[in-house]
This record gives structure tokens, C-alpha cells and sequence, in this order.
């Protein structure tokens, strides 16, 4: 496989001053919500002049922002992987996005987001929680950064399901 799409893991760590701790300890989500994990990219507002008649005579682009957003669902006798209190996850955190199927495929990386959960229940989906990540800046390099370029990505332990066979 060359591609990372497929099924997903989703690793997930507390961040600290933006950064990923060396010493991180990761712990997994094995099975989110099939179609449900999705990195979105909003387009940044771009500072334009312009000129009589509408022509723009300069253009700055503004930075895009991100967010990332998966579901699980609640299982009986599975923990959830965050607690929140009316939605509001606590504290900043670093994801990892990797694929299953062959790891050594490019993963996606956040250091650094703040996640809101929302609840949601039919009687054909279950009980279901949605996460919504909204990246933030991180301490250094790009808000989102790709990882695994060849070699494995490092395991980590699972919460609310069976651990994937490594």
C-alpha cells in the first residue's frame, strides 16, 4: 500500500506548552466510527488591495486552520477516551491519525488541540460520541505534520476496545 486511507487509529497524548512531551505516553483509539475520521482544512482570510474597478493590485494569503473530527461508539463496559463536562474535553492535547493496514504509511500528526465531544443517539447508529479537535499552533513547526514517512509508528496503549495487532 502507498496510500494511508482506509481503516485508522487514532493515538492520543496530553500536549504540553504546545509540544509533544519526550518521554508522551500514547494511548489509542482503536475503533472509530467507520468514515467518521476526517482532518478539514479551513481557508485563512486573505488581506486584498484593490483598486478602482474591484482589480486587486496585492494579495497577502492568510494561514488556513484545522480541525479533526472522529466518533466512537459507547460501548458497554468500554471507558470513553476522554471525560468532558458538558462537552468540554480539559486541557490541550496531541493526535496521531495512522493507518492500520500498513503503518509505514505517511500518519498525521497534531501537537497541540483542544477537543469538544457532543452525544449523539438513533436507534439504526447507537450511542455515539463525536470528537471535534481544533488544532492550534504549536510550539514549532506546521500545525499539521506528517510522520511514519517509512518506518512503523510507534505503538501505543489502547482504551475502549480490543488493542490491533501490531
Amino acid at each position: 500500500m502507498i496510500l494511508n486511507f482506509g481503516k485508522c487509529r487514532i493515538d492520543f497524548t496530553q500536549s504540553v506548552s504546545r509540544a509533544i512531551p519526550a518521554n508522551a505516553s500514547w494511548t489509542q483509539i482503536t475503533e472509530p466510527r467507520e468514515g467518521t475520521a476526517k482532518l478539514t482544512t479551513n481557508e485563512g482570510s486573505d488581506l486584498e488591495a484593490k483598486i478602482e474597478g474591484g482589480e486587486i493590485l496585492d494579495s497577502l494569503p492568510g494561514k488556513g486552520s484545522y480541525t479533526f473530527e472522529w466518533e466512537v461508539f459507547v460501548k458497554k463496559g468500554a471507558a470513553a477516551p476522554f471525560n468532558d463536562n458538558d462537552g468540554v474535553v480539559s486541557g490541550e492535547w496531541a493526535l496521531r491519525v495512522i493507518p492500520v493496514e500498513d503503518t509505514t504509511c505517511p500518519s498525521i500528526q497534531i501537537d497541540c488541540c483542544v477537543i469538544k465531544a457532543s452525544q449523539d443517539y438513533t436507534v439504526n447508529d447507537a450511542w455515539r460520541i463525536k470528537y471535534t479537535a481544533k488544532c492550534l499552533k504549536p510550539a514549532a513547526g506546521n500545525t499539521i505534520k506528517r510522520i511514519g514517512m517509512g518506518a512503523a509508528t510507534p505503538t501505543a496503549t489502547a482504551v475502549g476496545a480490543t488493542p490491533v495487532d501490531e
